[in-house]
């Protein structure tokens, strides 16, 4: 059974495999380091970073002992990226290896970072002109039985920023409570149904209203793959054929570069299910030689980045000529 399992691409290091037990416990040992740089409850950590286990790892810790995560989008400017560190007052910034020289830009701007730790192994590790710490390290000298603390359900555990396309961008604060509905409400059958027999794999960024369905196939114990900073059709297809990747979702740019892919190079999407497209609809064709016979697509045109309003059926002669 593919249940409780976790696949990362990384940033120059290999695949990373693991399960569900050693993601509690190396977010467990995160937690402790985490206490131990300073962090405390109701203090926001900024994570500047793509998908991978580590990301996924620091979305259970700081949040975990009631501090709050922003997911700070390396997309934007440097201006907006430092004023949405800055607005959040974080104290700590985490970054991924290839974000380093993007992160040197910002850290004479950033007003209240105090510590900056690379989401790196040690191999792989240069600590920059910010004398960044090293993530691994951080957590190989831990224990994984952090006791976990309670708050009130109405805490904020992740805060995320808008683009910024009418002024500054703004702040976003999720509660725990709508986080923990939202995960059993897109659980139910009605809605995603994820079982241990799925595979996830979020394209959605985890800096994008939290990947969408991050936190959502989960509860239903299904398999995760994280593609690290690779969005392109063959870095996708190798994974969504490697790894037998069931549901996946993304912006519509992504999911119009993939059918291309599939039609350049004659090839089928694999065990590919189902498509969650967020933002506005896709106007690519899929090839008719590649679609899937089950598969179905979801696209949300609203601004939430959760629930989708439109869905396609592969096979249904009133909407097979092209995606929506």
């Amino acid at each position: 059974m593919r249940a409780g399992k976790v696949v990362s691409r990384l940033i120059d290091e290999p695949i990373w495999r693991y399960d569900y037990k050693g993601l509690a416990e190396r977010s467990s040992k995160l937690a402790y380091a985490l206490g131990r740089l300073g962090v405390r409850d109701g203090e926001r950590v900024t994570s500047l970073a793509w998908n991978t286990h580590r990301h996924m790892e620091l979305f259970f810790a700081a949040p975990g002992i009631g501090a709050a995560l922003h997911t700070a989008n390396p997309r934007l400017s440097d201006e907006q990226v430092a004023y949405t560190i800055n607005h959040a007052e974080s104290s700590i910034l985490f970054f991924d290896r290839n974000l380093l020289a993007q992160v040197e830009r910002l850290a004479p701007h950033l007003k209240h970072v105090r510590t900056f730790v690379m989401m790196s192994n040690e191999l792989a590790h240069t600590k920059g002109n910010v004398d960044a710490l090293c993530y691994e390290t951080l957590l190989e000298t831990e224990s994984p039985g952090f006791d976990w603390p309670q708050f009130d359900e109405n805490a904020g555990p992740f805060l995320c920023y808008t683009s910024g396309t009418t002024g500054d961008p703004k702040g976003v604060l999720y509660s725990h409570r709508a986080v923990v509905l939202h995960a059993m409400g897109a659980g139910l059958n009605a809605a995603f149904g994820f079982t241990p027999f799925d595979v996830a794999m979020p394209c959605s960024s985890l800096y994008h209203a939290t990947a969408w369905v991050c936190r959502l196939s989960r509860p239903g114990g299904a398999k995760f793959v994280l593609p690290g900073d690779k969005m392109d059709g063959a870095s996708l297809h190798d994974l969504i054929c490697s790894e037998g990747v069931t549901f996946t979702n993304g912006v519509p740019t992504i999911w119009t570069n993939y059918p291309t892919y599939l039609d350049q190079t004659n090839q089928k999407p694999g065990t590919l299910k189902q498509v969650m497209i967020g933002g506005s609809a896709v106007r690519a064709r899929w090839p008719r030689h590649s679609k899937p016979a089950t598969a179905s697509i979801r696209c949300n045109m609203g601004d939430d980045g959760n629930l989708p309003t439109w869905r396609h059926r592969f096979g249904d002669a009133r909407s097979s000529r092209a995606w929506p």
